[in-house]
């Protein structure tokens, strides 16, 4: 009984390692492409704030036009897209999994980005709560591969 109480410890432990790590790093991919896609349609990009003690993750970036407005607003939800499928297709059984959280947390952290291109605030929250079906999905998804692997690990095989 002990050793199933310490195998699911350590699934937790590994799933909220992997949601961390997870989440910081979509935050990261996700502003980025903002300032990326500023770059490349001509935007002035002033600074992109990651961390900021009570403030959400932005970048600052003011555009000329609404046609590039509208492309750096997508490109962050699109940035985290195009990692979730890299991680999707290199067809190791964790970052397949894994692709599923980043995505979803693409689609989470893109509220007010969809909300601010015009979409409707009903529709933009409709897909931020799909995001975290996603993420709930791919982070159930890890957590049975990890149980399947540590159990298999530690069972004995009898001949």
């Amino acid at each position: 009984m002990s050793y199933r109480i310490l195998l699911a410890a350590r699934i937790w432990l590994v799933l909220i390692a992997i949601a961390g790590f997870v989440m910081a790093g979509s935050v990261a991919v996700h502003e980025l492409g903002h300032a990326a896609a500023g770059i490349v349609m001509g935007c002035d990009v002033h600074l992109v704030v990651l961390y900021s003690q009570g403030e959400m993750p932005f970048a600052g970036i003011s555009c000329a036009s609404g046609t590039a407005d509208a492309v750096v607003n997508l490109s962050g939800f699109l940035a985290n897209l195009l990692f979730g499928i890299i991680f999707y297709i290199s067809g190791h059984i964790v970052l397949k999994r894994t692709s599923y959280v980043i995505a979803g947390f693409g689609l989470f952290g893109s509220l007010a980005d969809f909300h601010a291109m015009g979409m409707p605030y009903a529709l933009a929250l409709l897909l931020s709560i799909a995001g975290i079906a996603i993420i709930i999905y791919g982070m159930l998804s890890l957590c049975r591969a990890e149980a399947v692997s540590l159990y298999s690990r530690h069972t004995v095989k009898r001949y």
